[in-house]
């Protein structure tokens, strides 16, 4: 993957056809202290119902290494706890993107 440190985001060409809030991005391996099955960091997605692709902008402090691995929710957000912001080291190779 590319070299995304220099950026302030992400942005996604996403489209859906069915209403569903529990849309998430995630990329990296980030894994927060006590997050047993929780890696990588992740943020909530917020798609429209269009039969149109629309892009999405995700700001890197939306996501966040801190989230339950059961319900995939963040727990602590990056914006209010730094500790859980992606890496310049992940943002510098992602190694891995994920939909959920």
């Amino acid at each position: 993957f590319p070299d995304v440190s220099s950026c302030i985001g992400i942005d996604l060409l996403v489209r859906s056809n069915i209403n569903y809030n529990g849309y998430r991005f995630s990329f990296g391996m980030g894994h927060a202290e006590g997050g047993h099955h929780a890696f990588g960091y992740k943020a909530p997605l917020d798609i429209n119902v269009t039969d149109e692709f629309e892009t999405i902008k995700i700001p890197f402090l939306s996501f966040s290494d801190k989230w339950s691995g059961g319900t995939g929710d963040i727990i602590v957000e990056c914006v209010d706890d730094l500790q859980f912001c992606p890496t310049k080291e992940t943002l510098k190779d992602m190694e891995i993107m994920q939909f959920w």
